[in-house]
């Protein structure tokens, strides 16, 4: 099977990185002051754009200052371990796919991780947040990029909302439920639609993807 023939872009946050809470804490803090984490779970149903105009409708938007973004990065650089067995995974799916990452974290919260971790040059390519492209454009731009085609990609995720997302972008997902969802926010509609496989650890992953790739 050959690495050139097939892409797993992956989700950073609640996927790679045990993150969720110390994310959901930062968004809170920095973003919306009075956010609950149910606020976020719940608006994270739809797409990132989607979701923060749904917050907004409740809470404005405030400018964080800088010193509350360092200690957000000092923080989710603490206290954001790696999933269990991720590492092994993304080493091991390296050797026959294309590895690429489609994140809404700065550089400044998502590649220093990446590094400590030794897993940044596992990826052939890294889409970052910052600007005002959606996930379905950076995604797309990954595609073009490494010339793979959406029928030969895939998506994991830890959000309802990247599931849709990566639907609109061509690709299947897979929903991991040690994030921001779990199980039942992936089992319906046309969330469910576009789910090739929910699962509950990295071996399960690694599994499910080798089988996809595999059709």
């Amino acid at each position: 099977m050959s690495k050139r023939s097939k892409l797993a872009i992956f989700d950073f946050d609640g996927v790679i990185v045990d993150s969720t809470a110390v994310m959901t804490e930062g968004v809170e803090r920095l973003f919306y002051p009075g956010l609950t984490k149910e606020m976020f779970i719940e608006a994270s149903r739809k797409p990132i754009a989607e979701r923060d105009k749904e917050i907004e409708e409740t809470i404005e938007r405030q400018v964080p200052d800088e010193k509350s973004v360092k200690a957000y990065q000092k923080a989710k650089r603490a206290r954001a371990p790696l999933h269990p067995g991720m590492r092994t995974t993304i080493r091991d799916l390296s050797k026959h796919f294309y590895l690429a990452l489609n994140t809404n974290a700065i550089e400044s919260n998502c590649v220093p991780i990446l590094k400590d971790m030794k897993l940044h040059d596992y990826f052939d390519m890294i889409e970052l947040g910052g600007d005002d492209r959606t996930k379905v454009e950076k995604s797309e731009n990954i595609m073009s990029e490494l010339g793979v085609l959406p029928s030969d990609a895939l998506f994991i995720t830890d959000t309802a909302g990247d599931v849709l997302d990566a639907e609109e972008a061509g690709m299947p997902s897979i929903a991991v439920t040690w994030g921001v969802h779990s199980r039942p926010y992936f089992e319906e509609g046309e969330v469910a639609d576009g789910i090739i496989a929910i699962v509950e650890s990295a071996d399960e992953l690694y599994d499910a993807i080798l089988e996809h790739f595999k059709r």
